[in-house]
């Protein structure tokens, strides 16, 4: 379902080069079923956090046996970048990312059975008004 909506509203991408294929290089993520992830900035930081979450799906999912929920994958990602910030010899990630999970769940009050949809989004970064 979330990977369908995604591929739909993936924007167009200026290549920076003749030599890069455009069919190699993706915004748009998913870390799990649930979880997609998308960036602003810089490609190659974007694919070490995308390479770190899903590793901590994948733990989350091997411990308890279910998908980690979207808000607990943005505060282990958020963590892994402030450490970066902070940590010497080192330099900051360059980019921004925006996750976004969808969780299927039956609706107990619904005699049909039928399901919806409950949709939640979570950024990593700070969204305070700056003047």
């Amino acid at each position: 379902f979330l990977s369908q909506k995604m591929a739909q509203n993936e924007p167009e991408k200026k290549m920076p080069s003749t030599l890069v294929e455009e069919t190699s290089i993706s915004k748009i993520q998913l870390l799990t079923d649930e979880i997609g992830i998308t960036y602003s900035g810089m490609g190659p930081d974007f694919r070490v956090l995308t390479r770190m979450a899903r590793k901590d799906t994948q733990v989350y999912y091997r411990t308890y046996q279910e998908s980690i929920p979207c808000s607990q994958l943005v505060r282990e990602t958020a963590t892994t970048m402030q450490e970066f910030t902070q940590q010497g010899g080192v330099r900051p990630f360059g980019v921004s990312l925006l996750m976004a999970g969808v969780r299927r769940e039956r609706a107990a009050t619904v005699p049909s059975g039928s399901e919806r949809v409950v949709f939640w989004m979570e950024s990593v970064g700070d969204w305070e008004k700056h003047d």
